[in-house]
């Protein structure tokens, strides 16, 4: 066989099978706010465990900070591929990340890959660049899908309110037993 023939003859067989190879490729990732609003659920979370679920997938459990996108309580879970060459991203247990996710298409859960806005936090996650960018989010106070919103000056005017009905009503019982003695 001529070397023509044998590259003629690998051309063919290599274009028969161009599915075969597969490799993470991803374009520069959109503004924070871009991004929350392409994603199915953002949020704050500290990896409790990371395990596998089929050869090419894994899940990830998060204890949840905050949250500013979707249904999402103190407790998540994400699916991502098992390498990086399929665009999963690298979870690991005890660390803390910001995460932007999606809805799978199958209906099975939320994804999270590497070519998406999800990234590590170091320190206090209040002054990551992607938190800062986000704003305000809520604080989740139950089971999956229960969320609150942050509201300190709400919660003030409360606390506010209940400590002066607390003082009338000592001011007013003082009186009504003053006036029996």
């Amino acid at each position: 066989m001529t070397v023509f023939g044998f590259l003629v003859a690998s051309s063919l067989v290599l274009g028969l099978f161009p599915s075969m190879s597969f490799a993470c490729s991803c374009i520069m990732p959109v503004p924070p706010l871009e991004a929350l609003s392409q994603s199915d659920a953002v949020f704050v979370g500290t990896v409790k465990g990371v395990s596998s679920v089929s050869d090419y997938r894994k899940t990830v459990d998060f204890d949840v900070s905050m949250v500013w996108k979707g249904d999402v309580g103190n407790d998540a879970t994400v699916f991502t591929a098992r390498d990086s060459a399929a665009c999963g991203f690298g979870f690991e247990a005890g660390k803390t990340y910001v995460v932007y996710a999606h809805d799978d298409a199958e209906g099975e859960g939320r994804t999270a890959n590497s070519c998406s806005r999800t990234h590590e936090v170091s320190g206090d996650y209040t002054q990551d660049e992607d938190v800062i960018a986000l704003g305000e989010g809520t604080v989740p106070v139950g089971g999956v899908g229960s969320e609150t919103p942050v509201d300190d000056e709400g919660n003030l005017l409360v606390t506010a309110i209940v400590a002066a009905l607390a003082v009338a009503a000592g001011y007013a019982a003082s009186r009504i037993l003053s006036k029996r003695a």
